[in-house]
């Protein structure tokens, strides 16, 4: 249903911005990004999945891997089938995409 999966993709943007935590990384001062913090619902909803180029070094860094190897992972979630269709993940699959296209051209 729709609840459960703006719910899903709360708790994927809500973890996601923590486990930056884990890897030491700070919120976010220089773009909209997943590592912005958030003071209110309003301003948790306005926060996007993804990460900025700043915290996106930091955490290929952090994790000794790739862009390319990162972003294939998240397609492959977002792509499951019981979250492919979906208003959260759908559209997320389709920046992932955009930017494995802008690395491979």
């Amino acid at each position: 249903s729709a609840l459960s999966t703006l719910w899903l993709g709360r708790v994927c943007r809500t973890a996601a911005h923590e486990l930056g935590h884990c890897f030491g990384m700070d919120h976010c001062v220089y773009y909209a990004c997943a590592m912005q913090g958030a003071a209110t619902i309003s301003e948790d909803a306005r926060q996007p999945p993804y990460l900025c180029p700043v915290d996106l070094a930091k955490l290929l860094h952090a994790t000794s891997t790739t862009a390319v190897e990162r972003y294939n992972a998240l397609l492959a979630f977002c792509e499951n089938p019981e979250r492919k269709e979906t208003l959260f993940f759908a559209p997320f699959a389709e920046w992932i995409r955009g930017r494995l296209d802008k690395i491979h051209a």
